[in-house]
């Protein structure tokens, strides 16, 4: 059998979280996502519409409240009680930094199973104002940062979200601890320990810590699975952290029979059946599927442990694919990196690290026969060195990547950067690269160095300026001349073809479109009293058009720069229109300089954000 220090793994990853450092707190939406859903150049290319009307609530009381009002205090609970009763909105839920507590003990799923769509309304309301908080519209939940705000579970005897049929939880800047998935009567059982999105359901999981969550051990429950999350649905978890989970089942951090995509996350220390026993008896320390579908990118697995097979990932019949990852130091007797179980349905793994993983060679089972340029320690006679351009030790000789430790090495989340003469370092494949995981790597930073992209997650010699590597063109509104539009490239292609009344003047600037070291979200806002004007502006800012300046609706997060002043890059300089106020135009120290002298109309507010030339 295998056996395990249970002390001395706890030990250990008490370490590992140690050097995590704190993530940003800064308030991070996806990118694309944003533009795409709040744009109104896109909204009205695209016919219309914008989605569910919005419908903004501020958390005011760290109790847990169910009293559905803001009387004595709006509870996180009573806000989401508020939206299951107007599933016609979409509710965007503000939570200030703090700890909200839950602790209305409820254990609902022991009683009513939460796949049955026919509950009494009496019943179905108990099972809303109680236990685990229960997701069935569309709610947004947006904390300060996942290392201000935190959702704890200690009192609560239970998960934190159940996100039901329907339901669509995006969660920014959360962190998720001390949950427990106990005996349940529905078909998922004792499953996601942190959060359950179950079929027909979906989550978004953003710049976030799921942590210290469990699931039941030693019950006569089936699926105990996933100590932190347990996907039936679609789930999409970018720039978090998955870290010290335990599962009484299988799957430390993550279980999966739906659809999963992780982007620049860190999968760390979690443990598959091992709590309170030392033999341990399961698979997938850090990520199990059971069929469905799992797309990793630009992402880091580590320290994660099992006592069966897949110390990092166990896949089972499910269609995975795994590109600029770095999966090390995960441990298992069976494929202690990643374990692939069903021939009929191989692993596609490219430009990524396997290797430096303990107890058992680093990969098992069934790969594509196009996995290529990846570095794995000991292939086991499965993927073969040289082939594809895969670089592979075996078993006598093991390849050593020569990765520094899991640390803060920029950006949102824990990293293993290259050491000096790594053999990853301009190992990978750019077209791989670019077409799969773009212009950044898992920090942020520019993915490409030195002419040819590291295998693994992180790029070597990258520095925070290099993130700025997105362009942004500049467009005037001819029918407001003086007037200005700031697009990345794909809403310029859009301009191009559908908006004859703006005027491209060529690239303004270069900006990042992903959260990295020192980076700030830049958002953007329409004057809605001249239409096809807009305001870019930093979080405080944003919080004060928000609150004081009506007339100015904001469109999403536009892009990531540098704050005024950060000494980063090239300073941007805010102008406004007198003859149009409310109106501005950005531009760099030299064509400032021409406004200042000739054109006299344009008044100078300052530094807006730095990015680069």
């Amino acid at each position: 059998m295998f056996e395990i220090d249970i002390e001395a793994l706890q030990a250990e990853f008490d370490r590992i979280v140690a050097s995590f450092g704190t993530p940003s707190d800064s308030f991070v939406e996806d990118t694309e996502r944003w533009i795409e859903d709040n744009s109104i150049i896109l909204q009205e290319l695209n016919g219309g519409g914008g989605g569910l009307e919005k419908v903004f609530l501020t958390v005011t009381t760290f109790e847990d409240q169910n009293d559905g009002g803001d009387r004595n205090g709006l509870s996180l609970r009573d806000a989401i009680l508020r939206a299951k009763a107007d599933p016609s909105k979409e509710y965007v839920i503000n939570l200030p930094a703090g700890v909200y507590e839950l602790s209305i003990q409820g254990n609902e799923d022991s009683l009513f199973p939460s796949d049955n769509p026919n509950l009494p309304g009496e019943v179905d309301d108990i099972v809303a104002r109680t236990g685990d908080l229960d997701v069935e519209t569309r709610v947004t939940i947006v904390g300060v940062g996942s290392g201000s705000t935190t959702i704890n579970g200690t009192a609560l005897g239970d998960r934190i979200f159940d996100v039901r049929e329907g339901g669509l939880l995006s969660l920014s800047g959360v962190t998720i601890e001390d949950g427990i998935a106990e005996n349940a009567l529905d078909e998922n059982g004792s499953s996601g320990g942190g959060i359950r999105i179950n079929t027909g359901a979906s989550a978004i999981i953003n710049n976030s810590i799921i942590k210290n969550n469990s699931t039941a051990i030693n019950t006569d429950t089936d699926n105990n699975n996933g100590g932190g999350i347990a996907n039936f649905g679609d789930t999409e978890i970018i720039n978090s952290i998955i870290s010290g989970n335990l599962s009484g089942d299988d799957a430390g951090g993550i279980y999966n029979e739906g659809t999963l995509n992780i982007r620049n996350s860190t999968i760390a220390g979690n443990f598959a059946n091992a709590a309170a026993v030392e033999v341990i008896e399961a698979g997938g320390g850090g990520l199990y599927t059971f069929g469905g579908t799992v797309q990793i990118l630009n992402s880091t697995i580590s320290g994660n442990i099992t006592g069966d097979a897949g110390g990092g990932i166990l896949s089972q019949d499910a269609t995975v694919s795994i590109i600029n990852s770095t999966i090390t130091n995960n441990s298992s007797q069976i494929g202690s990196g990643i374990t692939v179980l069903g021939a009929n349905n191989p692993l596609l793994l490219q430009n990524s690290i396997v290797a430096g993983n303990l107890d058992s060679s680093d990969i098992e089972g069934f790969f594509t026969e196009n996995s290529s340029y990846n570095l794995i320690g000991d292939g086991n006679g499965i993927i073969l060195d040289g082939f594809n351009n895969n670089i592979v030790g075996d078993i006598v000789n093991p390849l050593d990547p020569l990765l520094g430790d899991l640390q803060d090495n920029g950006g949102y989340t824990p990293t293993h950067l290259p050491l000096r003469g790594s053999p990853v370092i301009n190992a990978g494949n750019n077209e791989i690269a670019s077409s799969q995981v773009g212009n950044s790597d898992q920090r942020g930073y520019a993915r490409i160095i030195g002419g040819t992209v590291d295998i693994g997650s992180t790029e070597s010699g990258a520095t925070p300026r290099s993130a700025l590597n997105n362009p942004i063109y500049r467009f005037q509104n001819t029918e407001i001349p003086g007037t200005y539009l700031y697009v990345g490239e794909e809403e310029r292609q859009s301009i191009l073809n559908n908006y004859p009344k703006f005027e491209e003047e060529g690239f303004a600037f270069s900006v990042a479109t992903q959260p990295g070291d020192g980076l700030i979200p830049i958002y953007r806002f329409q004057n809605t009293q001249i239409q096809g004007t807009y305001l870019y502006v930093g979080q405080e800012e944003r919080q004060s058009i928000l609150q004081s300046f009506p007339q100015f609706r904001e469109e999403g997060l536009a892009f990531y720069a540098f704050g005024a002043n950060a000494n980063q890059a090239d300073s941007l300089y805010r102008f406004q229109n007198d003859n149009l106020p409310g109106t501005y135009l950005f531009v760099g120290q030299n064509e400032r300089q021409s406004i200042l002298q000739n054109y006299s109309n344009f008044s100078e507010e300052g530094i807006a954000f730095e990015a680069a030339f």
